[in-house]
């Protein structure tokens, strides 16, 4: 004997929502008064895989410091002899050794170039502070030895530089007409030229006309 029997149930699905469902069973019947059990079917819930929360990484703007203060990054003074004599019948150049004082007014590391190949081109115009033009002529005098020379400076760090400069005739000259370049970041490309400083004034003597 075969029974079809239909049924209707209220469910709750993984999800919480509630449902009906409906469906039927066929159940074939050997023998009178035999008793039948139907286990529940359970449904596997599928292996997902772990979720991952990741953060997006914010590229602030860097914010570039104003060009004032760029040119005021390092500051430079040089000593030296303020007066040199020198006799120009034995020997028709007189140098000079003068010394480069660096500051790195920064809290941060910076690169600094000190460039002397066109120093002649720069600055040729300063007077002192009577308003006298001071001789630099192109060829009074030139600096020698290494034209370029780029160090790494530390936070507030002082740094001395040797230099050597050369005079071809007596005269007064002001030798402040090096470059200083400086670079905040890691790309050297982008230097500034720093603000100049005050006059540095150097008097050559001839021995032979005194």
């Amino acid at each position: 004997m075969a029974l079809i029997i239909l049924w209707e149930a209220q469910v709750v699905d993984s999800a919480g929502e509630e449902r009906t469902c409906v469906g039927q069973h066929h159940v074939i019947v050997e023998k009178p008064e035999s008793f039948f059990t139907s286990y529940p079917f359970q449904i596997l819930p599928k292996e997902r895989p772990p979720i991952k929360f990741t953060r997006e990484e914010v590229t602030s703007e860097v914010i570039k410091p104003a060009f004032e203060v760029l040119t005021q990054l390092v500051s430079y003074t040089m000593k030296h002899k303020t007066r040199q004599t020198h006799s120009f019948q034995q020997t028709r150049v007189c140098l000079l050794g003068v010394t480069l004082m660096l500051q790195n007014n920064s809290e941060a590391d910076v690169t600094v170039l000190v460039d002397t190949s066109r120093a002649q081109q720069r600055l040729s115009d300063i007077q002192d502070a009577a308003g006298q033009a001071l001789e630099n002529s192109t060829t009074g005098f030139s600096w020698v030895g290494q034209t370029q020379r780029q160090v790494t400076m530390t936070p507030k760090q002082v740094l001395e530089l040797s230099l050597s400069v050369s005079f071809s005739r007596p005269g007064v000259y002001n030798i402040n007409n090096l470059a200083v370049f400086v670079s905040h970041t890691n790309d050297v490309s982008e230097m500034t030229l720093q603000k100049q400083t005050r006059p540095s004034v150097v008097s050559v003597l001839d021995k032979g006309h005194q």
